[in-house]
């Protein structure tokens, strides 16, 4: 009994086992397999069938059934023969010598990627030799495999697997393949040569065919190929080999088989409910190997690169935001560092006028210019003026080279027209802070008060009588430097790197993101991804209009 499923990092969203076993699995928004039915009773053959066919090896089991333990048996690849241009027979030496029609084997080969599998019905199988057919996909891997592998070479395969076998009864038959899917029917229909059978072999094109001479030598079989592409000389049917199955005379007791893709059975299954036939005599392949019907294995690959692009970016970009946040969070909170009065000038800058002061200049809003230097035995002083009337005092002290700076600028003209409150609120918001309105000390000729920023606390001294004000500042200078690194001011080429990184790795992961979703195979999901790539076009749109 099986107690627990589910689908390790390996699975590359090939979708094999949820069309194997929906009960069980369904493909997520990543393109990838999760389990998420819990009826493993109820599913228990079709739950096997795609354990063993799994391409990858992707889905894990856990239970008591012996049939769980996959044994590996060395194969020798005998013989390659190419049957069509889609098709190659391919004949393995192995010790397996017995199998029921209709079942398949699982191929594990190992290339310079890794190990990986295919799940091949089985043709024939006697003296120790398995005869499998392999569709040649364009780019396959496993078909690229055969073709390029030697004949002697080695790969592994299981025991014979799955419950689409031949019943043991005389009653008619009918047979509907395509592709590929031919190879287990050619099997059952050699292994009754006594009862009547009827097979509908359906191909793109007169050159995919096979299998017709050795299909003319097994007596009460009438055989009807189908062509959806066929020149003007084609004898047999054109179109849906479903469509001319609709004229075949059912009787009661008829077994229909069925192996192809999943459109044509699901056709074929909706033809006999309508002809009430009963569903036990009804018998199809329920897995198919590796890719998806229609599907390259290159278009796997392309899920696959789309799924892991947009992990590794939205990792990368989780980290970039982690970062920014943090940065963001602690320069809000300056109470988290000490604040400075006092600053220190380099070691390498020469205590001299013009050094210096260009040093100085720098650490100053610009437009500033260097007015007065005095220079003493253990002290400098200079001051800097701006064209608005401002002045900037720095005294240096040369034994510990440290510096402090005091500003003094010019109060608006109408500044005798408000109150010492209101005056007090705009100069605050030139230092981009918050009032402190508990410190605005309103006096005859001066008023004082403090304004608090992420970057600094800021104490204000107006002189009414002088119509200027002075600015003292103790200067958080982690947290200006986090608040610069936050917003992007006055960024490092490093800096710049990080939020062009981060805007990068943000296009991928929602370009990805919307692919996955548009591509999905549950309509919800892409539904969902197609109307917020709509919403978001039409706002992006409106935005811009409205610019």
């Amino acid at each position: 009994m099986i107690h627990s499923v589910k689908c390790n990092r390996d699975c590359i969203g090939c979708g094999n086992c949820e069309r194997t076993c929906k009960g069980i699995f369904r493909l997520t928004y990543t393109v990838h397999a999760e389990a998420v039915g819990r009826d493993y009773e109820k599913h228990h053959k079709q739950l096997l069938n795609a354990y063993y066919s799994c391409p990858v090896q992707a889905i894990e089991l856990e239970g008591d059934d012996p049939s769980l333990q996959i044994s590996w048996y060395k194969a020798l690849i005998i013989e390659k023969t190419p049957v069509s241009n889609t098709a190659m027979e391919v004949r393995l030496k192995t010790a397996l010598n017995e199998f029921k029609p209709g079942q398949y084997v699982t191929v594990r080969f190992k290339d310079d990627i890794g190990y990986f599998n295919r799940a091949y019905s089985i043709v024939d199988m006697r003296d120790g030799t398995v005869t499998l057919c392999v569709t040649l996909v364009q780019g396959g891997r496993g078909s690229s495999f055969f073709v390029n592998y030697e004949v002697g070479g080695e790969v592994e395969v299981t025991e014979p697997k799955g419950g689409f076998c031949l019943q043991e009864t005389k009653n008619p038959k009918v047979f509907v393949g395509t592709g590929t899917g031919v190879a287990p029917l050619v099997a059952m229909i050699e292994s009754c040569p006594d009862v009547k059978k009827t097979l509908y072999f359906g191909q793109r094109k007169e050159k995919d065919l096979f299998y017709l001479d050795r299909l003319a030598k097994i007596p009460n079989l009438d055989v009807y190929t189908c062509l959806d592409f066929a020149d003007d000389d084609w004898a047999g049917l054109r179109g849906r080999v479903t469509d001319h199955f609709l004229n075949y005379p059912l009787t009661k007791d008829t077994e229909v088989y069925t192996c192809g893709s999943d459109p044509m059975m699901n056709g074929l299954r909706d033809i006999l409910k309508k002809k009430r036939h009963p569903a036990k005599l009804f018998f199809k392949e329920s897995f198919a190997s590796g890719a998806a019907p229609g599907a390259s294995e290159s278009s796997l690959l392309w899920r696959t690169c789309v799924r892991n692009l947009h992990i590794y970016a939205s990792l990368a970009m989780s980290v970039l935001f982690l970062f920014f946040g943090l940065s963001g969070f602690l320069a809000s909170r300056p109470s988290l560092f000490n604040s400075e009065t006092r600053f220190e000038v380099p070691e390498n800058i020469q205590i001299e006028q013009a050094e210096l002061c260009g040093y100085l200049k720098a650490k100053l809003p610009a437009g500033v210019v260097a007015k007065d230097f005095s220079l003493q035995n253990e002290s400098a002083s200079i001051r800097f003026e701006d064209m608005a009337g401002g002045r900037f005092d720095v005294a240096v002290s040369l034994p510990d080279r440290s510096y402090t700076v005091t500003e003094s600028h010019v109060l608006p003209a109408d500044s005798d027209s408000r109150t010492g409150l209101q005056l007090a609120q705009e100069l605050a918001r030139k230092y981009s802070g918050k009032l402190d309105a508990g410190s605005v000390e309103d006096g005859k000729e001066k008023i004082q008060f403090n304004v608090e920023s992420v970057w600094a606390n800021t104490a204000v001294v107006v002189d009414k009588t002088q119509k200027r004000y002075e600015v003292h500042q103790s200067k958080n200078r982690l947290a200006a430097a986090l608040v610069q690194l936050h917003r992007g001011k006055k960024s490092s080429p490093v800096q710049r790197v990080l939020i062009d990184l981060t805007g990068i790795f943000m296009v991928i992961a929602t370009l990805t993101g919307i692919i996955m979703g548009v591509q999905s195979r549950n309509p919800v999901m892409r539904n969902t991804a197609i109307i917020l790539v709509v919403v978001s076009v039409v706002l992006a749109a409106i935005m811009m209009l409205n610019r």
